[in-house]
């Protein structure tokens, strides 16, 4: 197991820096798709979507187990407990997200995870999730488009930031 972690931290490694993954950190990445913590599981998916050498059927992998971590994770965004793995991995999963397609985003519980994370507590999570409205925004979503109308308003400068940046995007 101690290697598949290190390996598993050379491949978040690599994600992170936008470079590719070797085969074997493939591989771990795909052990991880359903694993625990979350976080590590939304890690890999999001290194497998991003890295153009994965086959597609591993893209398929990592999408399904996308969708299956947003289900998972949606009734934890009306959470109002400090639980700092379940924090992380909301913040993973919000950038991991950012690497579907617009369209792909209307489907599933993408979108109504999307919202709840708009909507949380936390800045970080929300703030991740306007660059994340203003891609369902851009498909003609109007839900999106009156969530970052409300959050040029919000308290934290880098949500209201990042919602115009979004604003900028559509107009």
């Amino acid at each position: 197991m101690a290697q598949s972690d290190t390996l598993f931290g050379t491949a978040e490694k690599h994600y992170l820096l936008g470079e590719s993954l070797t085969l074997a950190e493939r591989a771990v990445m795909k052990e991880h798709l359903l694993s625990l913590p979350l976080r590590d599981a939304a890690i890999a998916c999001g290194a497998l979507l991003r890295d153009n050498a994965t086959p597609e059927d591993l893209k398929t992998s990592a999408r399904l187990s996308l969708a299956s971590l947003c289900a998972q994770l949606l009734p934890a965004t009306k959470s109002k407990l400090r639980d700092v793995p379940l924090q992380s991995a909301l913040n993973e999963l919000s950038i991991t997200l950012l690497l579907l397609p617009a369209e792909e985003l209307r489907g599933g519980d993408y979108r109504a995870i999307i919202y709840a994370l708009a909507a949380h507590d936390r800045f970080t999570v929300r703030t991740n999730a306007m660059l994340l409205l203003g891609r369902l925004a851009e498909t003609g979503d109007l839900p999106a488009l009156t969530m970052l109308q409300a959050a040029s308003q919000d308290g934290a400068e880098q949500v209201r930031n990042n919602a115009a940046i979004a604003w900028s995007r559509i107009a």
